[in-house]
């Protein structure tokens, strides 16, 4: 299995880490979600979703170097744009509206809304609302809200991931990941820039 992925970890749920240490730093909490991330890519490219990525299904290894994601109970195989069956299995706050339906297509992005809603809970200690509650009214309160700490670029890419509209969110565990890299800062050429030209009638002794 690719890092990131096992069937058993020595250490610690991430949910029971937040909930006894408190919330993680924002440099950790990336550092951990980009291992599960990337660790979601791999599965995903075997045509598998995940279907419960949440806090509890997180260990942190004893040295807390490594987030390592559990429990693939609930795997099931997903083709793009093919609607299927599945199970109603899901973890409130953490799944996306698509999986309260047994019939409604699945895909990379039902895995990122569910890794999006994790780092919420890593940086605010709060679950977010069920996204059927969401889907009825009630808003999710932006994770900057909680945690002023943590950077614009991190809060956006959250609240992207969970979007309630697939068509609205990244489509893919990479592209959610873009989102959260620190952008490349091209500085422009300077242009020298030329005096204004004094008009004829200005020039000349005025005494």
């Amino acid at each position: 299995m690719p890092d990131g992925v096992t069937q058993f970890c020595k250490g610690e749920s991430l949910e029971n880490y937040v909930k006894n240490q408190g919330i993680l730093s924002e440099t950790d909490a990336l550092r951990y979600i980009q291992q599960i991330s990337k660790a979601l890519i791999e599965v995903h490219k075997k045509g598998l979703l995940h279907r419960d990525v949440k806090p509890g299904n997180i260990m942190l290894r004893s040295d807390r170097s490594q987030a390592v994601l559990i429990d693939f109970g609930i795997v099931r195989e997903f083709t793009p744009d093919e609607t299927k069956s599945h199970t109603a299995q899901l973890s409130d706050g953490f799944a996306p509206p698509e999986q309260y339906f047994r019939k409604r297509k699945r895909g990379a992005y039902t895995d990122v809304y569910a890794t999006a809603a994790t780092l919420y809970f890593m940086v605010t200690g709060k679950m977010p609302p069920p996204a059927l509650d969401r889907s009825d009214g009630e808003q999710l309160v932006s994770p900057k809200q909680m945690n002023v700490q943590i950077s614009d670029r991190t809060n956006e890419a959250i609240l992207k991931g969970m979007e309630l509209e697939v068509s609205d969110q990244p489509q893919s565990m990479q592209e959610w990941l873009n989102l959260l890299e620190s952008p490349k800062i091209i500085t422009p050429p300077v242009k020298p820039v030329k005096a204004p030209k004094v008009p004829n009638h200005q020039q000349g002794n005025h005494g």
